[in-house]
């Protein structure tokens, strides 16, 4: 979420990430990912589970 977003300023919003629960399997997942996505960056190849923003910015 942009750090202009509306939904940051308004009373009574309490924005959060989400996180569905730890596992043994977490970790290792992370970790495998992590290099994943550095060694995509570096090799200038798009990156996994990327967001891509709307026509308005959001």
């Amino acid at each position: 979420m942009p750090a202009d977003h509306p939904l940051r300023a308004q009373p009574g919003v309490l924005i959060t990430p989400h996180v569905g629960g730890g596992s043994a399997a977490f970790r290792p997942r992370a970790e495998r990912l992590i290099v994943e996505q550095v060694r995509r960056w570096a090799t200038d190849d798009p990156l996994l589970n990327a967001i891509q923003s709307g026509p308005s910015g959001d």
